[in-house]
């Protein structure tokens, strides 16, 4: 084993100091170099295959259990605040997470918030306003805000997709006697127990 002495030089061309090692003095003709690169076989690269499939079979997993729920819970929605439904705090909670944006599927996240709003239209929210009250007031402010802009004029002029479907089954879903469509809407925001 070699001490590694190191000694300073000054190259007065740059006016830079240099620091030179005595082992690099000694071996300047000993330099060996070497390079590898790891091409996977056939094993790695089966392993990355069944990784693959592994994530996509959990995916679609995934995307049943969300769609047979959500077909369970529109069976009970909408329904009447004074209903006795076993189970009710459960079914909103998931109703309400998968509401959610950009956590579940945007079928999933549609299929939720269309359930929401049919609720919401038949002004039978009290029970929907007992789980809200569960939530912080970050959680409410988010959830209201997504709800109102869905009612957005100039954005229901302009889509055809998830939001007007959403707008169409809110309108199905409003007693035909109630003077203005926004009414249930207001309703629910004004409740107390809910900020």
């Amino acid at each position: 084993m070699v001490n590694e002495t190191l000694t300073p030089s000054w190259d007065e061309s740059s006016e830079t100091t240099t620091t030179t090692s005595l082992v690099d003095t000694l071996s300047t003709t000993e330099h060996s170099y070497s390079t590898s690169r790891t091409v996977p076989g056939p094993v790695a690269l089966s392993g990355k295959a069944i990784l693959a499939l592994g994530k996509t079979t959990l995916r679609v997993a995934e995307n049943l259990v969300i769609r047979t729920r959500l077909q369970a819970l529109s069976s009970t929605f909408p329904h009447r605040d004074r209903d006795t439904i076993k189970g009710i705090d459960q079914m909103y909670k998931d109703i309400m997470e998968l509401s959610r944006r950009d956590l579940y599927p945007n079928v999933a996240r549609v299929r939720a918030l269309h359930i929401i709003l049919v609720q919401i239209g038949s002004c039978e929210v009290e029970k929907l306003v007992q789980y809200l009250g569960k939530w912080s007031s970050i959680e409410i402010k988010i959830f209201i805000r997504k709800i109102t802009e869905l009612f957005d004029p100039l954005r229901l002029v302009k889509e055809t997709g998830p939001p007007s479907i959403l707008m169409q089954a809110y309108r199905d879903s409003v007693n035909s006697r109630e003077d203005h469509h926004l009414r249930p809407l207001i309703y629910i925001f004004s409740m107390p127990g809910l900020y």
